[in-house]
């Protein structure tokens, strides 16, 4: 259980610099990880909650999407300070490309502001 939170919160901080690098999307995500705590290994990550911090403005993505892939950076299998590394690196204003699982189908989504 610890190990669960520790990753939900490592990769819930994460969210927020690409709230302002998405769209003008404040997202929070749901983790599922497993492997050592410190840095585990992302086997899923799904969209718990997400919304618009500009008025009127479309986020995209939806509660409970499951987001496979940040343009280039596949995110399933992949070590969660990777992710967190690729999400750092995004420029602000940047367009971001989500591939997404969507009840069974897979969705491209881009974000830009």
């Amino acid at each position: 259980m610890k190990h669960a939170l520790f990753a939900a919160t490592t990769l819930a901080l994460l969210a927020l610099p690409l709230a302002s690098r998405a769209g003008n999307c404040k997202l929070d995500i749901n983790p599922v990880t497993s492997g050592f705590f410190l840095n585990p290994t992302l086997d899923k990550m799904t969209v718990r909650s997400i919304r618009s911090v500009k008025p009127g403005f479309d986020c995209k993505l939806q509660q409970g999407d499951e987001i496979v892939q940040i343009n280039t950076q596949t995110v399933p299998g992949q070590k969660a300070k990777t992710v967190q590394a690729y999400w750092k690196s995004l420029k602000p204003n940047q367009a971001v490309t989500f591939k997404v699982l969507r009840q069974g189908k897979s969705l491209t989504l881009v974000l830009e502001d």
